[in-house]
C-alpha cells in the first residue's frame, strides 16, 4: 500500500483460518492513516500455525478487512461490515475487539478478532 510508514502499537490477532490458528501481536508494522479520511491500513507480521505470515488490516466506511499471506499459494481473507470495529483519530487506530469472518472456500466458521492500538506512521 502506498504512503505507509513505520508505525507501532499493540495490535493482536487471535482466531482460526483454514490454514490454522492465527495468534500473536503484529510486528514490523507499517501504518497508513491518510489525513482527513476515515480509512486506515496496517501491514505487519504474525503467526499462522507455526509459520510466519504477512497480514494487512484495513477499513473505511462500510467494511473492514483482514488479509493473511502465508506464501504465494495460501492467502486468507476476512471481512466484516459491522459498525464501530475501529476508531481512527489523533494519530491512532484503535481496533475494538473486531470480529471478522473468513470468506471464500472453506471459510465458514473461521473468525479472527483484532484488538489493540496502532500509531500512524510519521
Amino acid at each position: 500500500m502506498r504512503h505507509q510508514e513505520a508505525g507501532g502499537g499493540t495490535i493482536t490477532i487471535t482466531g482460526d483460518s483454514t490454514g490454522g490458528a492465527i495468534s500473536g501481536p503484529l510486528t514490523s508494522m507499517l501504518v497508513s492513516c491518510p489525513s482527513g479520511q476515515a480509512f486506515s491500513a496496517i501491514n505487519g507480521l504474525t503467526q499462522v500455525a507455526s509459520a510466519p505470515a504477512s497480514v494487512e488490516i484495513g477499513g473505511g466506511s462500510g467494511e473492514v478487512y483482514f488479509r493473511v499471506d502465508l506464501d504465494e499459494h495460501d492467502e486468507f481473507f476476512f471481512t466484516s461490515s459491522a459498525a464501530h470495529l475501529y476508531t481512527l483519530g489523533n494519530g491512532h487506530v484503535i481496533w475494538n475487539h473486531a470480529v471478522l469472518t473468513q470468506t471464500g472456500t472453506g471459510g465458514a466458521g473461521h473468525t479472527v478478532t483484532v484488538t489493540g492500538d496502532a500509531t500512524c506512521g510519521t
